[in-house]
């Protein structure tokens, strides 16, 4: 809040803020008002007028007390340790356990538990930490139908490669069959075109005969085969043709 005085220039400032300074400071005291310098209280501003500045008091926030530090003491555990003991097994059996039997035991008799546990019925047991007690130390037999985390493993994986080598076989067998349609289509299209260039290379009536010989040698009634059906028996007529002048002797 700012009070202004604009009185006349003979007006004694100083005296008036002496009047003032009394009341103010109880203000101050009784935190009415925020205490601050007197020379920041009573201001001039370029008109010549004075000014007056309140502040109405406001507590600052308690500061928290620090956060206490609570120190826990934890003691380190196997994973072995801590699935006997989640299990009943006491700490310092849990520790004997784990230093005079090696791992597999144990693991394979918490296995066993969990199976019983999963399958459920009168064999599981009600005493988990009791059992796991007496199984680990007299190497209990594996229950009925039950096989190991390893064996499980062991079956995932040999399943895996059977599939995998029929996917490998199956593969291998359309490659070939892909190969092997490839190749008949390019002796297919070798042998049409060497029957095309022989064809090609007869005197028209040479021709006619050519097919004319090949139309009857064929033991099919060629007038009731289409025009592909025709082409395909003058086809290999010409073929068988070609490898007989092939096989004959060269004239010298």
């Amino acid at each position: 809040t700012k009070v202004s005085y604009t009185g006349r220039a003979s007006v004694d400032v100083a005296q008036i803020k002496r009047r003032l300074m009394p009341g103010i400071k109880e203000l101050e005291e009784l935190r009415f008002i925020t205490a601050i310098p007197e020379k920041d209280r009573f201001t001039k501003d370029s008109a010549g007028v004075w000014q007056v500045h309140f502040e109405r008091y406001v507590e600052a926030p308690a500061e928290a007390p620090p956060q206490q530090v609570l120190e826990m003491k934890v003691e380190d555990v196997s994973v072995l340790e801590g699935r006997l003991i989640g299990h009943g097994v006491s700490k310092s059996q849990a520790r004997r356990f784990v230093s005079e039997f090696d791992d597999d035991r144990i693991e394979t008799q918490l296995e066993a538990l969990e199976f019983l546990l999963a399958k459920g019925g009168d064999k599981a047991p009600v005493n988990r930490g009791g059992w796991l007690s007496k199984a680990i130390t007299e190497n209990y037999g594996p229950p009925k139908g039950f096989k190991t985390r390893a064996q499980l493993e062991q079956e995932a994986h040999e399943r895996a490669e059977t599939l995998r080598k029929k996917e490998e076989l199956r593969r291998k067998k359309k490659l070939a069959e892909e190969e092997r349609l490839a190749d008949e289509k390019a002796r297919e299209e070798a042998n049409t075109r060497k029957v095309e260039a022989y064809l090609a290379s007869l005197t028209p009536q040479e021709r006619e005969r050519v097919e004319n010989d090949a139309v009857k040698d064929s033991p099919f009634n060629m007038a009731r085969v289409g025009s592909a059906f025709r082409a395909a028996i003058i086809q290999g007529h010409v073929l068988r043709l070609l490898a007989q002048l092939a096989a004959e002797p060269d004239e010298e």
